[in-house]
């Protein structure tokens, strides 16, 4: 039988985007899959939805946190519960196109690749398309990581093995998946950067880098210099081309 994968879901007022979310795992060319969600206490209609999703497929198991908690807390709940070989990551308003897992698993088992992503399209908030995201890396190593993300979390998957007891930090409500990469990346040393395109990220006002400024640069430098160890010069380094990145990612074709 092919691999499990867990496809791991943190849901916060996801309402609008969860049927679309659900309908392009429907679409995967491999099935064997699960879908494990927890939901952060939404308070729209989210529960509900996902109540009515897994009354229908056997394959999404859903769960609730205690209370409002963040998506670090969601994800690690949805990590405990995983029981596949490897995880997938995939936030709740955005998609993936219907060879995603096939490829993606098939790339990993040829290179025998512990932790990979892709390339994506970029989106609006209300769905269409704004251009494709390509990584100009085909590896991407903890050095590249100081200088910027290019790891999209809803295109990650990596080997659960890999993965072990380490999950994402709680105190941190921004960033978290930036440090979890990061963290990975110190147990397997590199992320292949697939070239295909197999889903669709979803841009919103959360996302952009033109709001809180100030407040964003602080979180950088408190997680460069708290998290990844790095001297004062190499902090600025990296947050200018942190910056730079960002502003090429989001506003440049």
């Amino acid at each position: 039988m092919s691999a499990l994968v867990s496809i791991v879901t943190p849901c916060y007022n996801a309402e609008k985007y969860l049927s679309n979310t659900f309908r392009s795992l429907l679409s995967q060319s491999h099935e064997n899959w699960e879908w494990i969600v927890t939901d952060d206490r939404s308070i729209d209609s989210s529960w509900s939805i996902l109540q009515a999703i897994a009354g229908k497929d056997k394959r999404v198991r859903i769960f609730q946190n205690n209370s409002n908690s963040g998506a670090s807390a969601s994800r690690n709940n949805s990590l405990k519960e995983s029981r596949g070989k490897y995880i997938a990551f995939l936030d709740a308003d955005d998609e993936w196109f219907s060879k995603k897992i096939e490829r993606q698993l098939r790339f990993m088992q040829e290179n025998q690749a512990s932790f990979t992503c892709h390339n994506y399209v970029m989106m609006t908030e209300s769905g269409e398309d704004v251009k494709p995201v390509r990584s100009e890396f085909s590896t991407v190593t903890q050095f590249e990581l100081r200088a910027f993300n290019p790891i999209a979390t809803s295109f990650v998957m990596v080997k659960k093995e890999v993965i072990g007891e380490l999950r994402f930090d709680l105190s941190l409500r921004r960033r978290q998946d930036w440090v979890f990469w990061y963290n990975i990346l110190e147990r397997v040393g590199k992320c292949y950067m697939i070239p295909e395109i197999l889903g669709r990220y979803r841009k919103d006002s959360a996302h952009s880098i033109s709001k809180n400024k100030f407040k964003m640069a602080q979180l950088q430098w408190m997680i460069y210099r708290k998290y990844f160890g790095l001297s004062w010069a190499e902090a600025m380094r990296s947050l200018y081309s942190y910056f730079k990145y960002g502003v090429t990612k989001h506003y440049l074709k």
